[in-house]
């Protein structure tokens, strides 16, 4: 059972790049596009009552640089862990009129502490999604505490 005492938003990881210079000298800095520049990013986690860890995911948010006026349709790719070749891909849009766009991955597993992973947002203004018209791409450090199994 999951309690409220063991569910880690762990946006405590989330922004770990912002300024946790003791965790590795390594930590990615914030990326700027022709769209969107990130606010933040890091990993939400999960444990249930004996420490396990049940959910993992991508958190990222992004800022536009300037007002978006018609929906962005974006293809987010998450660099899976354990398969570079595949990464784990959501599909997103963004109406006019956003400030924040927060990005969250489904569960993914498999990552090792101290490494940095790639978040690839494909940026599209057509919903059927064939034209690229930007990217935004935003590494990000996992940590996993050490109370976690």
């Amino acid at each position: 059972m999951i309690t409220v005492n063991c569910f880690l938003f762990a946006l405590f990881v989330a922004f770990t790049f912002v300024g946790c210079a003791a965790i590795s000298p390594e930590i990615p800095q914030k990326s700027s596009g022709k769209y969107f520049i990130t606010a933040g990013g890091g990993f939400g986690l999960q444990t249930d009552d004996e420490h396990n860890l049940t959910n993992c995911f991508y958190s990222l948010c992004l800022k536009p640089h300037k007002k978006i006026v018609a929906p962005l349709y974006l293809r987010t790719k998450f660099q899976n862990p354990t398969n570079d070749a595949c990464p784990v891909i959501l599909d997103t849009e963004v109406q006019p009129g956003s400030t924040n766009i927060m990005i969250l991955s489904p569960d993914v597993r498999g990552f090792r502490s101290n490494h940095n992973y790639r978040v690839k947002v494909l940026i599209f203004d057509k919903p059927d999604r064939s034209k690229i018209i930007g990217w935004h791409i935003q590494y990000i450090q996992y940590y996993q505490p050490r109370f976690i199994k």
